[in-house]
């Protein structure tokens, strides 16, 4: 099968996408901002907002990435809002008829760790102004950056005002995020003093149910632990995740990897231009080198499985959603030596709590959180949840997920929002133990849920039910060690068929290509590895420095 497949829908859940309708890995593009910093504020497909919904609307420069940066003409006209920390840009330059659900590039600069710089100045880069705007985004250590031209000095202060009130890493926000004005950051960097740096273009009103749901950030996964077993992380584990800048610079060169550099250069030198027996000394030596460096090695890894920490020191205070909700409390041993108790799967992980009085929470109440209704319910209102909820998870809209269309995406470059997704999550499990997690049912035992699991799809290939096993390793393995021995957090996922993949498994030959592609990849994957190693799972981690 080929990646420029046309556009379809992935399986999803927390984890949401595969390459079995497209390949989603990163290509030279004409911008390469096509990155979406925040995939959980997509506005959906077909909403529409108004420009005066936005606090500020205007045609800019920005000036192209990748392979365009070095164009003869590498600044491209571009439709610029701003919708409280929400930075989006759009293919169309003209602020009348571009379309705010569908934008080229997006940046929350609430969630992301950003620095807007101001040039008054001429640059090479063949910027049609001298009014530039550079906002640098710092992730996990690595900068990107967007590059802005204004069209004049006052436009410029405007937007810089606007977007300097995000630099550096925000606290956690829980004003709509449609308000700048009623959404206060503080920030550390003066702002250039105007009296006057809100604007809006003018256009027809819109009502408020017509825009996206707000939503608020969601609260970093904190340290949440499994039933009768292994936690996620311990009070102890930063120390061992976190490496020091000693450690760090201890492990990137030491005396002893200094004196074996210069004794393979010593050793070179006499195999060269000495006689046999130096020949021969020579090749001892560098055996005694290569033995030397094998050991240290080995002792690393051996050294950091016996420092795992022995025990938690508390259990998260997880409210009863079910028969099978973890009630633990209080201080557990770790048991390392995993998978000795098989638990019903879903229980060392809450789904987050639906929003007072919402039809999700009213289908919940009446049938229970592992019911036929509840599951369906889940899937098509993924934004009636109570996204403060700590230690939880929650279904997304497959929508968030831009896609590449087919077919001649190398030609073509273009994307798309996802459509639904084939599978809808049911359980989401994490236990961390001393190896990997080779089959799940090990571990857990699968939901039995009548009318969702117990179906008949109608392929003789396709599942109702679809596990993801998917590893974490927390330390990297030694020489003589395999990756699949280190210790790990193993994540399970439980998912189960949608109603429209069912519905269209009944005509195979006029479904949807990602259905066909979907069922022909559950008729070889079994056997073949190649094909079963197409599958591909995308995930969006929020507020991931605070999870080290």
């Amino acid at each position: 099968m080929s990646p420029t497949t046309p556009p379809s829908s992935p399986v999803a859940a927390a984890i949401e996408s595969t390459q079995l309708a497209k390949d989603t890995s990163a290509g030279a593009a004409d911008e390469t901002d096509h990155y979406d910093s925040d995939e959980m504020d997509n506005p959906l497909p077909g909403t529409s907002v108004a420009p005066s919904q936005f606090d500020l609307v205007a045609s800019l420069y920005k000036r192209r990435g990748g392979l365009g940066r070095n164009a003869d003409v590498n600044w491209v006209a571009r439709c610029f809002s701003l919708c409280g920390p929400v930075l989006c840009y759009y293919d169309s330059p003209d602020v009348d008829n571009f379309d705010p659900s569908k934008p080229r590039g997006r940046l929350n600069l609430a969630k992301e760790d950003t620095a807007a710089l101001m040039h008054t100045r001429h640059k090479k880069s063949g910027a049609p102004t001298e009014f530039l705007l550079t906002v640098n985004i710092y992730v996990l250590g690595a900068k990107r950056k967007w590059g802005l031209c204004c069209n004049n000095k006052e436009e410029q202060i405007e937007w810089y005002n606007a977007i300097k009130r995000y630099d550096g890493k925000t606290a956690e926000i829980e004003k709509d995020h449609f308000s700048l004005r009623d959404f206060v950051v503080e920030s550390q960097y003066p702002l250039i003093q105007k009296s006057k740096w809100l604007k809006k273009q003018k256009s027809p009103p819109i009502t408020k149910s017509q825009l996206s749901p707000a939503r608020t950030p969601n609260r970093s996964t904190d340290r949440s632990s499994s039933a009768d077993g292994s936690v996620i992380f311990s009070e102890g584990d930063s120390d061992r995740l976190n490496s020091t800048p000693e450690e760090k610079s201890r492990n990137l060169i030491d005396l002893e990897v200094l004196a074996s550099i210069v004794a393979l250069n010593v050793a070179a030198y006499c195999m060269r231009y000495g006689n046999v027996h130096v020949y021969w000394i020579s090749i001892i030596a560098l055996n005694l080198i290569v033995v030397n460096l094998l050991r240290r090695e080995a002792s690393k890894y051996d050294a950091a499985v016996s420092s795992l920490p022995s025990q938690a020191n508390t259990f998260s205070n997880l409210k009863s959603r079910g028969k099978y909700q973890n009630k633990t409390k209080g201080p557990v041993r770790i048991k390392y030596q995993a998978f000795q108790q098989v638990r019903p799967a879903g229980t060392t992980l809450q789904r987050a709590n639906p929003k007072a009085n919402s039809s999700v929470a009213d289908i919940e109440k009446e049938h229970g959180p592992m019911s036929t209704q509840s599951i369906r319910a889940y899937c098509i209102s993924p934004y009636d949840y109570d996204l403060s909820s700590e230690n939880a998870y929650w279904n997304v809209d497959a929508r968030n997920f831009n896609l590449r269309v087919g077919p001649n995406y190398k030609k073509n470059r273009l994307k798309e929002p996802s459509s639904p997704a084939l599978y809808d999550l049911i359980s989401v499990d994490f236990i961390r133990a001393d190896t990997t997690l080779k089959k799940a049912s090990d571990a857990f035992t699968v939901p039995n849920i009548p009318g969702i699991t117990d179906i008949d799809t109608g392929h003789p290939h396709v599942p109702p039910m679809f596990v993801i096993n998917a590893w974490i390793p927390l330390e990297d393995h030694g020489v003589f060690g395999k990756v699949t021995d280190a210790p790990s957090i193993n994540c399970v996922m439980c998912l189960a068929i949608a109603e429209h993949t069912l519905k269209a498994l009944k005509d195979i030959d006029n479904a949807p290509p990602a259905v066909k592609l979907f069922a022909e990849w559950c008729r070889i994957a079994e056997t073949d590895d190649e094909f079963r190693a197409r599958f591909k799972a995308l995930g969006i981690v929020c507020d991931i420095e605070k999870t080290k």
